[in-house]
């Protein structure tokens, strides 16, 4: 039996274990670097889950306002027409304040504004009658249809004794179809 193995020499041996280390450091760097990429990568991941989360909660209660909503805008898509004419509104007025015991000395339309879902037209009215009358008048305009707003009133003493004069801006609204 041959008892002589061959062995390296010190030098070689040295190189070796060199060698085996810078290659264990070469794969340990890959290693270090794969995991921090990973670890970027999944904590970009989880930023973004949790982004979605929160969008899906927001979703969520937007759902349920939006849910709650629908019968509000089924009722003004109800209340309110689909478009406004000048001189039918005139007309009505006019049957109004009759029935109030007011007159109207003058009605000016200015040009309908449209918004995100309604459009809003203004009546620039000039009314004249007792205060108990006027007030009778206004109470008309707000309760009856189509929905409609007083947004401006400057009173005065009117012609005739015990009268005011009342300078007013009326807004008559109506529901704006999507192809508007």
């Amino acid at each position: 039996m041959n008892t002589n193995t061959i062995r390296p020499s010190g030098a070689v041996t040295i190189a070796l274990i060199f060698a085996g280390t810078l290659l264990a450091l070469v794969i340990v760097g890959h290693a270090w670097r794969d995991r921090e990429r990973a670890q970027l990568r999944t904590d970009s991941l989880k930023a973004e889950l949790a982004d979605k989360q929160r969008l899906s909660a927001s979703h969520a209660e937007y759902s349920a306002v939006l849910r709650d909503m629908r019968p509000v805008l089924a009722r003004f898509e109800q209340r309110l027409p689909n478009r406004l004419d000048p001189s039918t509104i005139e007309r009505a007025l006019r049957e109004q304040a009759t029935f109030a015991g007011v007159e109207i000395v003058s009605v000016h339309f200015d040009k309908e504004k449209l918004r995100e879902f309604y459009a809003g037209l203004d009546a620039q009215l000039v009314v004249q009658g007792s205060t108990a009358k006027f007030l009778a008048f206004t109470q008309i305009l707000q309760r009856d249809s189509p929905p409609r707003k007083i947004s401006a009133l400057t009173m005065g003493s009117g012609d005739a004794t015990a009268t005011v004069s009342a300078d007013m801006t009326v807004t008559y609204f109506r529901y704006v179809e999507d192809s508007e």
